[in-house]
C-alpha cells in the first residue's frame, strides 16, 4: 500500500514537473511580453492567436510528455497494472487542458489533438512503465 501511495505522489509530481519544465523551455524561446496580463482571458486569447504553430505544438508536447511520464513513474514505483494511474494522471491533464481551452480560445486543431493525444499518452505511459518487482515475488520465481 505504501508503494502505491508513493507511486501516486511521485506520478503527480512527475506529471506536472514535466509539463512545467517543457513549457518553461517554450517561454525561454518565445518570451511573453512583460506587460502581458494572462489573468484576463481575452488578452490571453489574443496573445495565443499571435503565437507560431510550433509554439502551440510545444505546449501539446508538454501535455503529452506529462501525461506519459506520470503513469510511467507511478507504475514503476507503485506496481500494479498501471491502468488506474493512466486514468488518474491522464484525466488530470485532460481536465486541465479542457478547462484552459474553454477559458482561453485555442485553435481547433490544438483542442482536437489534445483530446485525442493526452489519453493515448497516458495509456502508453501505463503500458510501457516498468513493473515494480516485489522481493517476495522475485524469490518465488
Amino acid at each position: 500500500m505504501l508503494y502505491k501511495v508513493l507511486g501516486v505522489a511521485a506520478g503527480f509530481f512527475t506529471t506536472f514537473t514535466t509539463i512545467m519544465f517543457i513549457q518553461s523551455i517554450g517561454h525561454a524561446l518565445v518570451p511573453p511580453p512583460d506587460d502581458l496580463d494572462l489573468s484576463d482571458p481575452a488578452v490571453a486569447s489574443d496573445y495565443i492567436a499571435t503565437l507560431p504553430p510550433w509554439m502551440l505544438t510545444l505546449v501539446l508536447f508538454a501535455y503529452f510528455a506529462g501525461a506519459f511520464a506520470g503513469p510511467f513513474v507511478a507504475k514503476w514505483l507503485g506496481g500494479g497494472s498501471g491502468k488506474p494511474y493512466a486514468f488518474l494522471f491522464g484525466g488530470l491533464v485532460l481536465a486541465g487542458t479542457l478547462y484552459t481551452v474553454n477559458l482561453i480560445s485555442h485553435p481547433a486543431w490544438f483542442t482536437i489533438t489534445a483530446v485525442l493525444g493526452i489519453p493515448a499518452a497516458a495509456w502508453a505511459g501505463a503500458r510501457f512503465g516498468p513493473r515494480r518487482v516485489v522481493a517476495a515475488e522475485a524469490a518465488a520465481e
